[in-house]
């Protein structure tokens, strides 16, 4: 799997491991389009970014054999082109959940705990909207989960890389 990286100050290293788009499963035809052509199309704007769709088998539930009423359609490559990957796919459909899982790392992980720990707090304090702020400290790199919708999580990306680059100078 592909991901990117941004080194702030060879300190902090904010990696964007994949930003995940929940769709209800009756808009999916309109994402595929007719013969697949406008997934292609914009895959083929960003050639170096993956789009990939939910299998078929893992759109019901293993225990209650229900459909899911929505399909997770995963982007990956680097950050600007899957913001804008994404913001292709919700022009043509409706993006209802957005879920951005990245990785936050640095030679000395133990001593920026704390600053791992404000820089969610800042996201999660000047980003209203999103519904789940996530720090997994247990996980090695670190993970920080956004949830919400797809401007939010694109608010505290943002953010995410400007608070890294804040506290990796000090």
């Amino acid at each position: 799997r592909e991901c990117i990286s941004m080194s702030i100050d060879q300190q902090l290293e904010v990696k964007l491991q994949e930003l995940q788009l929940d769709i209800l499963k009756e808009q999916m035809g309109r994402l595929i389009g007719t013969g697949g052509k406008t997934i292609q199309n914009i895959q083929q704007q960003f050639p170096k970014c993956k789009i990939q769709t939910q299998p078929k088998d893992e759109q019901v539930s293993k225990v209650t054999k229900e459909e899911f009423k929505f399909v997770t359609v995963t982007l990956t490559g680097n950050f600007q082109d899957v913001f804008r990957m994404a913001k292709m796919v919700d022009d043509v459909v409706d993006v209802c959940l957005a879920v951005l899982i990245s990785t936050i790392s640095s030679k000395a992980f133990q001593s920026r705990i704390r600053d791992l720990q404000a820089i969610q707090r800042t996201v999660q304090d000047e980003v209203s909207g999103l519904d789940t702020v996530n720090l997994d400290t247990r996980s090695k790199p670190p993970r920080l989960t956004f949830e919400g919708y797809l401007e939010d999580v694109t608010k505290a990306f943002e953010k995410l890389l400007a608070e890294a680059e804040r506290y990796s100078q000090s």
